[in-house]
Order: C-alpha cells, then sequence, then structure tokens
C-alpha cells in the first residue's frame, strides 16, 4: 500500500494582496485611453509599447499620470472604434499580461 502525503502544500491566496492589475479602460477621445488600476501606480514605471489595442494593434506613443491611481496613453491612431485595451508589461508588481474591454 502506499502512503499518504504528510505535508500540506501552501495555495496561492490573493492576487490582489500583492499585485496591481488594471480594474478598468476607457476611451477618453479619438486618441486617448484612461486606465484605472487596483493600487496607486506611476506612469514612469510603464512604458508606451507595452500596452496595444485589440483588434488593430495600435501602440500608444505616451503614458502619462492621471491622478494617484489613473493613467493616461495617447495614440497618434484613432481608437474609438477598438474593443480592449492589452497589456503586456515588466513592471514590478504589476500582472501581466492582461486584457480590459473598452
Amino acid at each position: 500500500m502506499g502512503r499518504w502525503a504528510q505535508r500540506k502544500r501552501g495555495g496561492g491566496g490573493q492576487i490582489s494582496a500583492y499585485l496591481n492589475f488594471l480594474t478598468a479602460a476607457t476611451i477618453d477621445s479619438a486618441n486617448f485611453v484612461s486606465m484605472d488600476w487596483f493600487r496607486p501606480i506611476t506612469a514612469s514605471t510603464l512604458a508606451a509599447n507595452q500596452f496595444k489595442t485589440q483588434p488593430s494593434g495600435f501602440v500608444p506613443f505616451d503614458v502619462q499620470q492621471d491622478g494617484a491611481n489613473g493613467t493616461l496613453i495617447e495614440f497618434i491612431e484613432d481608437v474609438s472604434m477598438e474593443t480592449a485595451l492589452h497589456y503586456d508589461g515588466d513592471a514590478r508588481a504589476n500582472l501581466s499580461p492582461q486584457v480590459v474591454a473598452f
């Protein structure tokens, strides 16, 4: 007969306790997308090329601070017909990759 495991393995826990993640992304105008984060974020830790729209794949050229928990990204293209924003970055403690629908 086999033996049962004698040690318990720990679970994953809540990701919100450690990671920051996008809670909403909103198209503010034809060229701007406003993003709300779960925790305070610093825009300088994000790079514009870490974001792209779906389905067209437009990449912004600027990331700006918009309050403690907000960032604003600016595009050259008109993004008003896009359906989602994809984030794939390497900023410490940010959940990556993630997709947020507009």
